[in-house]
């Protein structure tokens, strides 16, 4: 990040005009203020931040989630014959609850930009006796691994060789139930772009942890880990260096928003908060002194002291022992605490005040509201939608250009359910079909639902497609 001299303009000075150059050393710059000094600089920063954000700021979480969840509409499978489109849409609706992993996913691209996903699908690992050619599922043998060389080494029961090194085979499974969408943590990827082809690698960088355990032979770990990433797992063991595992082409998708073509940042994105982020500074700064204000100023501080004048029009610090005073006071509170009906007996004139209290006129609320109104409408989220006043009135133009705002949204789901679909084909030998979400508008807007009942009854269109949107 370059950090600007705050009594020169952003840029350089050479090509400056007259009146740029003469208010040089005059006036501060504008742009170089506190909140430019905390803008983080490297993407892992970046992602921790926004990670923060998400999980901090109730506001922009309620209204993130709520601009996800608009647009998981319907889930709509074409292609094939009905019985193959209904084995597809049982598939998606009850073994993988998509519309509850596309939220995930939209949570992850709202927050990072972005979200790297892939699709686990079983396998069953299987071991051969070198000797006999028995073979064992790995759940039924107990092995030991050998993490030098990726060898399962047991016993066989059936010839009885002892130690023996045994085959390791996997083989596909078409279970439908161990199908997973694995959504993978932005901060462990690693990218690598072709600057004209913008043909692009993935790396993950792989946890100690995680590496340890496969290492050690955890049936738990081991068992259910794709070969290729053991590999990855024994390459770092050789090397002593933190290792990482490359992805097979077309095996991951990104999902990810647009970014400026001049930006260094060689195929990631810009998380949608970053922009905006003198904004949230300035709203979390403002929090900050609200919560001053609640531990300083909400309870006042309730002071008890002898009266200024005592009987006789004397001074009552001249007639009263302090201690007594004080000692009378203390044992008054304490009796009050305890029965709240007690009547207490004073021999001398008490005087009471109160300290603090102005919370109420303190508190920034009115600033707070303002910087978060601007905050989300400046990253498009109406703030109608997080309150929940988005007035019917306003459907036709508003809605319209919330839903062009948040294009890349929907089109990266669209895209990632036909690169789901194509996945699960050629896994399952399954008819190849296409998916998308149903719109929006098709799905709220009361006139076109009409007047699609209008058609249907003329013949015009099936009742099918006219009863679809109303979930019949």
């Amino acid at each position: 990040m370059v950090t600007q001299n705050t009594n020169e303009p952003f840029g350089s000075m050479d090509n400056a005009s007259g009146v740029t150059k003469s208010g040089l050393g005059k006036y501060p710059n504008p742009f170089c203020d506190i909140a430019s000094e905390y803008v983080p600089s490297d993407i892992t920063t970046i992602f921790e931040w926004c990670e923060y954000l998400m999980l901090s700021v109730t506001p922009f979480r309620a209204v993130a989630q709520r601009v996800v969840r608009y647009f998981l509409t319907e889930l709509v499978v074409e292609g094939q014959s009905d019985d193959e489109r209904d084995k597809y849409e049982d598939f998606l609706n009850n073994k993988l609850h998509l519309l509850k992993q596309l939220a995930d996913i939209g949570d992850d691209f709202i927050t990072y930009g972005q979200s790297f996903t892939s699709v686990y699908f079983p396998f069953d690992r299987f071991l051969t006796c070198p000797k006999c050619g028995m073979t064992y599922h790995i759940a039924t043998i107990k092995y030991k691994f050998d993490r030098k060389t990726g060898d399962f080494i047991c016993d066989c029961g059936k010839c009885g060789e002892k130690n023996a090194r045994m085959r390791r085979e996997d083989r596909r499974s078409h279970d439908t139930e161990r199908v997973r969408i694995v959504r993978w943590n932005p901060k462990d990827i690693r990218l690598r772009v072709h600057p004209i082809s913008d043909k692009t690698e993935y790396y993950m960088k792989l946890d100690s942890t995680f590496v340890r355990k496969v290492l050690d032979g955890e049936p738990f770990y081991l068992n259910d880990t794709p070969w290729g990433m053991v590999k990855a797992c024994l390459q770092s063991e050789k090397t002593g260096q933190d290792y990482l595992f490359k992805f097979n082409d077309d095996s991951i998708y990104h999902m990810k928003s647009g970014s400026l073509a001049g930006l260094p940042i060689r195929g990631w994105a810009i998380p949608p908060i970053l922009p905006n982020f003198k904004l949230a500074y300035y709203v979390q700064l403002l929090r900050r002194y609200d919560e001053a204000i609640a531990l300083d100023f909400i309870i006042p501080f309730r002071i008890l002291f002898p009266s200024n004048t005592a009987p006789g029009g004397q001074d009552a610090l001249s007639t009263i022992n302090m201690g007594s005073f004080v000692s009378h006071m203390e044992n008054m509170v304490a009796k009050k605490r305890k029965n709240i009906t007690d009547v207490q007996v004073a021999p001398f004139s008490i005087g009471y005040q109160m300290l603090g209290g102005e919370a109420k006129a303190l508190a920034p609320k009115d600033n707070i509201a303002l910087a978060l109104d601007e905050l989300l409408n400046s990253m498009g989220f109406p703030a109608e939608l997080y309150k929940g006043t988005l007035s019917i009135q306003a459907f036709p133009v508003a809605l319209r250009l919330f839903e062009k705002q948040w294009n890349g949204l929907v089109d990266g789901y669209n895209e990632f359910i036909n690169w789901l679909l194509d996945k699960i084909s050629r896994h399952f030998m399954w008819g190849e079909v296409e998916g998308s979400l149903r719109s929006v508008t098709l799905a709220d807007d009361i006139e076109r639902k009409a007047l699609s009942l209008q058609a249907a009854a003329g013949q015009d269109i099936s009742k099918a497609t006219a009863y679809r949107p109303l979930g019949i």
